[in-house]
């Protein structure tokens, strides 16, 4: 297999490529904005090809090389990449880096804050894999939208951004794990919701892709302006321009599980545009037609992001890993109120909790309690499926993608130690 070492090329190769590859994926006008948004200075052009990486549903450094022979399940006009397999799971940082209905929050007594005023190419040959390979470790991105969102349009001053660290809650609801903690709001015992998220999950070992990354409010925006410190009260932090949505942080997941040897379907497709109410309906049928297209998929993640606020400043959760700052995460998981909506709960709640220690053990801070309550959330969906909260309103989209690259390389050692 040919191997293309991209570490020595000039960035204008890089940006070449970006944009002949960007075009195979009919979106090159959208790159080509993002291009001339950034060209004035260096640090604008890296921010440009960060922002066309998460447009492609690809990291920043790298490009999607072409396909021969594609699995036949994939529809026309999906993105694939094919990465070698790896035995270990990679837990280095990448090279760039309405409020949800998640509003329960942890106890702040035990949290810092600051305020957010700091802040490859292709050759065009076609790569040649082992139909095995590319079973192994496929990514499959579908109905990415390409439309631009100027940070331009949104630059008032209306409210101050806070950065705050979430550390552990106290009291009744605090259930203490290994790594991490749960916060319990059902009427289960701590003892009970202690044992069951020690429970590990249990994968199996035939076909991929194993992992489906859906968007139930897929147009949730992070913080155009964060570098300022400040917010515009005029922006609603809806946004279809996937480098400012949650759209892109599961890009970077799913980008994360596919380096880690992990087969992924993103789906991007729109269940809260134009239409907000009936979301959650409209994403289990599409969830119900993608198990079916892909009945190896044994997990379900509907990434979203939260939106905390303190009196009319914004709150952005942070944790520092490895010296960069990621948005933090909460995972919720629904328990069953008696009706046996959700009769799997609490191997649910086991899956959830092996992600949450095995998250807060590779990178400690990363997460907030995880939070256990009644919530369907369409968890009644697949074998394995839960909610993350990627940040708030209030972080930066990159802290945001940061969040979501390493939840990717948490989920995927999970699944490698329990298959």
């Amino acid at each position: 297999m040919k191997k293309f070492d991209l570490r020595g090329k000039m960035l204008p190769v890089l940006l070449i490529a970006a944009i002949i590859s960007f075009t195979l994926t009919g979106v090159a006008e959208s790159a080509v904005s993002g291009i001339d948004d950034a060209k004035n200075n260096a640090a604008g052009f890296i921010k440009g090809v960060a922002r066309l990486g998460a447009y492609m549903a690809i990291p920043s450094n790298g490009i999607i090389l072409p396909i021969q022979n594609e699995p036949s399940s994939p529809t026309a006009g999906d993105s694939f990449a094919v990465k070698e397999d790896t035995s270990d799971v990679d837990t280095s940082l990448p090279e760039q880096s309405e409020p949800d209905s998640a509003d329960i929050k942890p106890d702040e007594s035990d949290t810092t804050e600051s305020d957010s005023s700091e802040q490859d190419e292709s050759d065009g040959e076609e790569l040649e894999l082992p139909e095995e390979e590319q079973s192994r470790s496929l990514l499959i991105s579908k109905n990415i939208t390409a439309e631009y969102q100027s940070p331009d349009d949104y630059n008032a001053k209306s409210g101050r951004i806070k950065e705050q660290t979430y550390g552990k809650i106290t009291g009744d609801t605090a259930v203490d794990l290994e790594y991490g903690q749960i916060c319990n709001l059902t009427s289960f015992s701590a003892e009970e919701v202690k044992k069951a998220a020690a429970a590990p999950p249990e994968f199996s070992n035939d076909g991929d892709p194993k992992v489906l990354i859906i968007h139930t409010h897929t147009t949730e925006a992070y913080e155009l302006n964060y570098d300022d410190g400040y917010y515009d009260d005029n922006f609603n932090g809806r946004t279809l321009d996937p480098g400012y949505s949650v759209v892109g942080v599961g890009a970077a997941m799913a980008q994360a599980l596919s380096d880690n040897g992990i087969g992924v379907v993103h789906d991007g497709t729109l269940f809260d545009e134009p239409l907000y109410n009936g979301a959650y309906d409209r994403s289990a049928e599409r969830i119900k037609e993608l198990l079916e297209e892909f009945p190896t998929i044994e997990v379900v993640i509907d990434l979203h992001r939260d939106g905390i606020a303190d009196g009319d400043v914004r709150i952005a959760p942070v944790a520092k890993i490895n010296g960069e700052k990621a948005a933090q995460v909460m995972i919720i998981c629904g328990a069953d109120d008696g009706s046996n909506t959700l009769p799997n709960h609490l191997k649910n709640l086991g899956f959830a909790g092996a992600l949450q220690q095995t998250a807060e053990q590779m990178y400690p801070g990363l997460t907030r309690p995880l939070l256990y309550d009644y919530r369907l959330y369409n968890q009644d969906l697949g074998h394995y499926n839960i909610l993350i909260e990627a940040g708030a309103f209030g972080n930066s989209p990159e802290q945001a993608r940061l969040s979501g690259a390493l939840m990717g390389n948490a989920l995927a050692k999970v699944i490698k130690e329990n298959s």
